[in-house]
């Protein structure tokens, strides 16, 4: 799975999560709310560069 977030909030291989549909079908996906949640100390290398970059 993929997920979308902070890079300081990245879970750790392993976190459990909870897979359910909606009503119309969907699948969705959340952290499981029983479990503590561990992520990743070290989330330099999934920061973006916020400087802007380009050339003159």
């Amino acid at each position: 799975m993929r997920v979308n977030t902070w890079a300081h909030m990245i879970p750790v291989p392993g976190t459990r999560v909870i897979v359910h549909t909606d009503e119309d079908g969907d699948l969705l996906v959340d952290l499981d709310p029983a479990r503590p949640v561990e992520y990743f100390s070290d989330s330099r290398r999934y920061a973006q560069d916020t400087g802007g970059g380009g050339s003159m």
